[in-house]
């Protein structure tokens, strides 16, 4: 089916819907300066419809004479209005009692937020999809306390980690993201990296940091999202059980609502540039030694950047002309319409977007239709679609990448000056250092993925006091990639990628099959038992069934040049990998309220994981969470204080082990089969047989206020979680016939502060100025290990370590640093020259001190002006392709050379250093004096940077009353990451060079970089 016959299909069932519906109209205002209130909820008392006010405050919903609407919306009171069959004009007065808002917690169940004894954050759509990125988590970033987002580069389809609160397991390949919730039902979010990598000829650590892997998540359209919620500690997301141990994203997505058809269209263009660039050297040539450098045959050698002074040669800034400006087209078709027994909610969009690297690109197309049917006043269906189809030509990244080749290239070549006559790749170092233009167009990763997202949601009302609620959904992709390296021409051909020399060119094709399937059922009593109390029990169940099938073939040393096929290669290679997992999960839910402002909720669920032994795979945790609103029973001068609550929650949440880990297991042996003879060996990793579950005891507690009638308020909230028996791979001894033994080992504490502030600075007839603050710290601490085992590995670099170790934090990193004398003055020796200690030691964190934003929305008339301002204190990162640069004499560091200097320090005597060295390209390069200390790699990435600023104009209802289709219209102009301030001497350091879901942090260099987005949106609502 096309997209045209889609959208047909979307139209008519609107027209239909339409037709069956008696409409009333009208408009919501507000009392004290009769200005429209966009996004007001009208609801049907009689029906429990619903629909939203447009911009200029108007509404029509599916209803008749004598039934009772109720209006709401957030900082108003409530109205209900009863249909006299005219238009209505509905007024709502300012100061809504604080904290009766509605929020959406666990399986998709709606709560007042007050009545919450843990702490969550809401983001509205409107917050999510003012910057017109294509992931909804970049729309995140800034806007919830206690969220770290970091993005693995400005590749189209690049991923981001998310982690909340810190993280909470040990091991390297275990998960610390968020369990992602889409309208009650799981979705995933994993980034799988494969393997792109030839069997052998690179230096690369792993398939991770190759092509920034998309993590799933990015495939929800923002458009189609309501809001968010963000559910940090383990109080709010234990009855999620093994799957939202790391914390969890609940999204809720649009609905129809009754009443003629509304289309809302929204389209957005945006041009990508790098953010920032190194600042290199303008005074020296290619060449070595200040020289030119030349072969015995005579031909020149170029290779480093440490030759003669400039004269007349041309002079190129490769680090940033190298990239190009990107460019994003957004469009959106979104449509809803309904009647008092059936409503629907469609979409339509399609995202098209080039990158900076000159041939990426991704395209991405999403469907969804969304309906709801009540079949009776007891029963409703709601059942959801959506299907994702996208495409996308990554980059590659990581060693021997596009950075990697960059890095080397000296600036009096021009990089984009790529191709011979013959097609062949141009470089001015044969055999040395690859074109990053050519690495760019022609080693790269072609992706397909198709995905298909569903549930379907029944609700039964019993009685008035009693609900049963099922759902089952679907989550299934199929994702195809094919990594093309060329290969050689003939042999000794010098224009060959170096990542190709070695093995003649490689093609490597993978197919991925995921398919994920949840159901929930739970059944909830709600129960007044006098004027006071009041309670309510939830029961239920969840079931997860899961599947990953994965097959690799690779094909290298292709035998005719330019066709690339695995039918043309030499050597085959192939792989298959099929992963189950099974979870069966059981839970209950008891709230107790007093009055209506001290609530006490018990939880408690238990799991049983297929990936744990049968002796441990049954386990139960508890939680237990308190709300006291003393402001409703105590109130305190109420003219001062409107509002105030304390929360209280202690509670346990798992987390099981990676498929295949609960006993000894068999793998295909090399060079088998044998003829006809299969062969299989013992697998190397040996697994405790009775290895049990991690557990993780949070503490939590918080306190919110409200003063001056809403005008300011605050929630702060402190917290202490500790997580046990941590499942790691440690190393044994190879007489045992094994490498890695998988078992509980070691905790990890985590340790927090989370504030946010929102005052209304203005609020009259004119003007309306809100601003909002988000600050949070978290500390981090690694309790214990294993006995023997001294420290767990996150990336092993040469130069700069990220472990842990007993007594350390998540985020350490070590490497060697400059000799000091016993006063911390540096240590010269007999050269003249600094030594490096060859002893690794702990030289900073990755993660940040603190994080905070301050946000700022002001309205006056129809303009509206927001920004967000972003800051990160602290938080060290070292830049690999940095340290190429120095060693290659590209960057500014190294232009002070061929003259000579006194190094500032003291001799082994603790004398004063007085002997004068000659600084050349031999001080830049040594590992020893120079290239390899810490002090100089290791960088502190702390930033101040705008992350937005946008303004927009909602067209006045009476310019667009005239053109009668018309309901509503925005335009829009925003800046993301505009402005950026940082002692860091490199590319955006907010990136990583390793995908998304990694667990190794403080590295970069070798990814694409971030980027500067210029945005200018159109909204049409019809």
């Amino acid at each position: 089916m096309t997209k045209k016959h889609f959208l047909l299909l979307f139209l008519l069932l609107g027209a239909c819907a339409s037709a069956l519906a008696q409409l009333t109209t009208g408009r919501v205002v507000t009392e004290t300066d009769n200005k429209p209130l966009s996004g007001a909820t009208v609801e049907n008392k009689a029906t429990g419809f619903k629909t939203q006010t447009q911009p200029d405050g108007s509404f029509s919903i599916s209803a008749v004479k004598g039934q009772t609407l109720t209006i709401t919306f957030i900082g108003y009171r409530s109205e209900d209005v009863r249909v006299t069959g005219t238009p209505l004009v509905i007024l709502l007065s300012v100061a809504a009692k604080a904290g009766d808002e509605v929020v959406v917690t666990a399986f998709g169940v709606k709560k007042q937020k007050k009545s919450l004894g843990f702490a969550s954050q809401e983001v509205s759509s409107k917050d999510l999809t003012r910057e017109r990125s294509t992931s909804f988590v970049n729309g995140l970033q800034g806007k919830v306390a206690g969220l770290t987002i970091n993005q693995s580069g400005g590749t189209p389809g690049a991923g981001a980690s998310i982690i909340l609160r810190g993280i909470k397991s040990l091991d390297p390949n275990s998960n610390n993201q968020p369990l992602i919730i889409l309208d009650g039902l799981p979705i995933n979010n994993n980034s799988f990296a494969g393997s792109v990598l030839p069997s052998a000829g690179s230096n690369s650590a792993g398939s991770s940091e190759q092509f920034s892997a998309t993590n799933r998540a990015m495939d929800i359209n923002p458009d189609d999202i309501e809001s968010i919620s963000v559910l940090k500690g383990a109080s709010a997301t234990a009855l999620y059980g093994l799957e939202g141990a790391n914390g969890v994203i609940v999204i809720t997505t649009k609905k129809g609502a009754p009443g003629k058809l509304l289309l809302n269209l929204n389209a957005s263009y945006a041009w990508d540039n790098v953010t920032v660039y190194p600042e290199i050297q303008r005074t020296y040539r290619e060449g070595f030694n200040g020289r030119l450098r030349f072969n015995a045959d005579g031909s020149p050698l170029r290779f480093q950047t440490y030759g003669p002074p400039v004269t007349n040669e041309p002079f190129y800034n490769n680090q940033k002309d190298f990239f190009e400006t990107g460019f994003r087209a957004n469009h959106s078709l979104g449509l809803s319409s309904g009647n008092d027994h059936f409503t629907f909610y469609g979409s339509l969009s399609s995202i098209s977007h080039k990158g900076i690297v000159p041939g990426s690109k991704l395209d991405r197309y999403t469907f969804r239709i969304n309906p709801t049917v009540k079949l009776t006043d007891k029963i409703t269906i709601t059942a959801a679609a959506t299907f994702i189809s996208s495409e996308s030509v990554k980059p590659s990244s990581g060693d021997k990448g596009v950075m990697s080749a960059l890095s080397f290239h000296t600036p009096t070549f021009d990089v984009n000056d790529y191709l011979n006559a013959d097609g062949s790749m141009k470089v001015y170092s044969p055999g040395i250092i690859d074109n990053p233009r050519y690495v760019g167009i022609y080693s790269t990763l072609k992706e397909k993925n198709f995905r298909t997202l569903g549930n379907i949601n029944f609700s039964y009302a019993i009685k008035p006091w009693l609900k049963l609620d099922y759902r089952v959904g679907g989550d299934f992709y199929g994702e195809n990639r094919t990594r093309i390296v060329p290969g050689p021409r003939f042999p000794g051909d010098p224009t060959v990628l170096d990542i190709a020399a070695g093995q003649g060119g490689y093609i490597n094709i993978e197919r991925i099959t995921y398919k994920d399937v949840n159901s929930n059922l739970f059944i909830t009593l709600n129960k007044k038992f006098s004027k006071d109390w009041d309670g309510s029990l939830m029961l239920g169940n969840a079931v997860q069934s899961t599947s990953t099938d994965y097959t690799l073939n690779r094909g290298e040393k292709f035998a005719v040049p330019f066709f690339y096929d695995i039918s043309n290669t030499a050597n085959l290679f192939s792989n298959a990998q099929l992963t189950r997992r099974g979870l069966v999960g059981a839970f209950a839910d008891i709230r107790l309220a007093y009055k209506n402002a001290i609530f006490v909720n018990i939880t408690g669920r238990n799991d049983w994981s297929s990936t744990l032994p049968e002796n441990n795979r049954s386990f139960f945790y508890p939680g237990i969470n308190l709300s006291y609103v003393f402001t409703d029973l105590h109130p305190i001068a109420p003219s001062v204080i409107s509002y105030g609550k304390l929360r209280l929650s202690a509670s346990q949440v798992g987390k099981d082990a990676q498929p295949y880990k609960n006993g000894p297991y068999f793998n295909a042996a090399a060079g088998f089969p044998f003829g006809a003879i299969p062969g299989f060996v013992l697998d190397r990793e040996l697994n405790d047989p009775n290895l049990k579950p991690e557990r993780t005891t949070a503490y939590e507690a918080g306190l919110e206020m409200k003063f001056f009638k809403d005008r300011f308020g605050f929630d702060a909230t402190v917290y202490a979680q500790r997580s046990d028996d941590q499942i790691i791979r440690v190393p044994v001894s190879v007489p045992s016939g094994f490498d890695i033994y998988t078992t509980n080992a070691g905790s990890i504490t985590n340790t927090g502060v989370e504030l946010s502030m929102n005052a209304v600075v203005v609020r009259n007839s004119r003007v309306k100025w809100n601003a909002l603050l988000n600050w949070s710290t978290n500390d981090s601490k690694v309790n214990s290990i294993k006995e023997g085992i001294q420290e767990v590995v996150f990336y092993g670099g040469e130069r700069i370590v990220n472990k842990l170790v007993a007594g350390g934090s998540a985020g350490d990193l070590y490497g060697r640093k400059f000799k000091r004398y016993t006063n911390g003055q540096l240590l010269i020796n007999a050269n003249g020259l600094p030594e490096i200690d060859q002893t690794f030691v702990k030289v900073g964190n990755a993660f940040a001190d603190w994080i905070g934003s301050i946000g700022s929305d002001v309205t006056w008339r129809n303009i509206t002006l927001s920004a967000l301002l972003e800051y990160k204190q602290g938080g060290d990162v070292y830049d690999v392709s940095m340290r190429n640069s120095i060693r290659n004499g590209i960057l500014k560091t190294t232009e002070n050379r061929y003259r000579e200097i006194t190094f500032n320090g003291v001799k082994a005597d603790g004398s004063a250093n007085t002997t004068k060295v000659f600084l050349d390209d031999a001080f830049y390069r040594s590992e020893n004096n120079f290239n390899g200390a810490a002090e100089v790699l290791l960088q502190d990435a702390s930033w101040l940077r705008l992350r937005n600023v946008t303004l927009s104009y909602a067209f006045a209802g009476k310019w667009l009353a005239r053109t009668r289709v018309i309901r509503g219209a925005n335009v829009s102009a925003s800046l993301n990451n505009l402005l950026l301030w940082t002692p860091f001497k490199g590319f955006d350091p907010e990136s990583t060079s390793f995908g998304s879901g990694s667990n190794a942090f403080g590295f970069m260099g070798f990814n694409i970089p971030n980027t500067t987005n210029y945005v200018l949106s159109l909204n049409i609502n019809l």
